[in-house]
C-alpha cells in the first residue's frame, strides 16, 4: 500500500471540474478517469466546503483542521458537510491520514493533491482532475485564490438540466433560476480568467461530436489525445 504522505507533492498540478447540477459531471468524471494519464474520482466533500477558500489560502490548514476536528471520520464543527469515508478509501487515504498531514498543506490545492497522491502512484496517473470544488460558486473562489489552478466547466442545454432537476424534486422556478445563474457564472469565469485557465465543455458536444470535443479537452489538459478511447467509453456508458 502506498501512503498518501509518501506520494504527496504539494506543487504538482491539479485541474478542477465543475458545472451546474444535472449537467453530466458524473459521466464526464468517468470518461476523464478512463484516460491513462488522468485521475478523476468521487467527490469526498472536502474542498467543496466554502470555508476552505476564504481569504487567500494562507490559513487553509487551520480551516481544514476545523473541518476534520471531531470524530474519526466526521466533518467536525461542520456536521452538515460530512466527509464520506468510502470515497476517501477509493483514493487510498482516510480522514485520520488527512489530519496527520495537515502541517504539509499550505493551500487548498495542496490538500486536494494529498487526497489524490496515493492513487495516482498506484495507477501511474500524472494529472488529477478533481470535482471536490465542483460547485460553481466555490470553484470561482478557488480560481481567484490560487492562480495555479485551472478548471473544466461543463454546461448542458437548460431544458435537459431542468428535466434532471425536476426528477430531483426541485421546483420548475428554482431549477430554471439555478441554471440561468450557473450559465451567467460560467461565462463570467471565461471572460475573467480566459481560455488558458478555463475550458468550456458542452455536454451536447460530447454526445453529438465527441471526437473534436474530447480532442480539445485533451489539448487544454496537456495530455495525449485519446479521443477515440474516450468515445468508446462514452458509448459503452450510454449503451449507444
Amino acid at each position: 500500500m502506498v501512503a498518501a504522505h509518501d506520494a504527496f507533492d504539494a506543487a504538482a498540478p491539479l485541474v478542477l471540474v465543475g458545472g451546474c447540477n444535472g449537467s453530466g459531471l458524473t459521466l464526464l468524471s468517468l470518461m476523464l478517469n478512463a484516460h491513462p494519464a488522468l485521475l478523476c474520482g468521487p467527490d469526498v466533500n472536502l474542498l467543496s466546503h466554502p470555508a476552505a477558500w476564504l481569504d487567500d489560502g494562507r490559513d487553509s490548514a487551520a480551516r481544514l483542521s476545523a473541518i476534520l476536528s471531531t470524530g474519526p471520520e466526521s466533518a467536525g464543527v461542520f456536521p452538515w458537510w460530512p466527509l464520506e469515508p468510502s470515497k476517501l478509501a477509493w483514493y487510498l487515504t482516510s480522514a485520520s491520514e488527512l489530519r496527520a498531514g495537515l502541517t504539509d498543506f499550505d493551500s487548498p490545492r495542496a490538500a486536494m493533491r494529498f487526497v489524490h497522491a496515493a492513487r495516482c502512484v498506484v495507477e501511474h496517473k500524472t494529472l488529477p482532475v478533481d470535482a471536490s470544488a465542483g460547485h460553481l460558486w466555490v470553484l470561482a473562489r478557488a480560481l481567484e485564490t490560487d492562480p495555479a489552478l485551472r478548471a473544466v466547466l461543463l454546461m448542458r442545454d437548460g431544458r435537459a438540466v431542468l428535466q434532471s432537476r425536476l426528477r430531483a424534486r426541485l421546483s420548475v422556478k428554482a431549477a430554471a433560476m439555478q441554471w440561468v445563474a450557473s450559465a451567467a457564472l460560467v461565462h463570467g469565469l471565461l471572460d475573467r480568467f480566459g481560455p488558458q485557465r478555463v475550458h468550456l465543455l458542452s455536454f451536447e458536444a460530447l454526445l453529438q461530436e465527441p471526437l473534436p470535443a474530447l480532442s480539445a479537452l485533451c489539448g487544454f489538459l496537456g495530455v495525449t489525445d485519446r479521443s477515440e478511447e474516450h468515445t468508446s467509453e462514452l458509448q459503452s456508458r450510454l449503451h449507444l
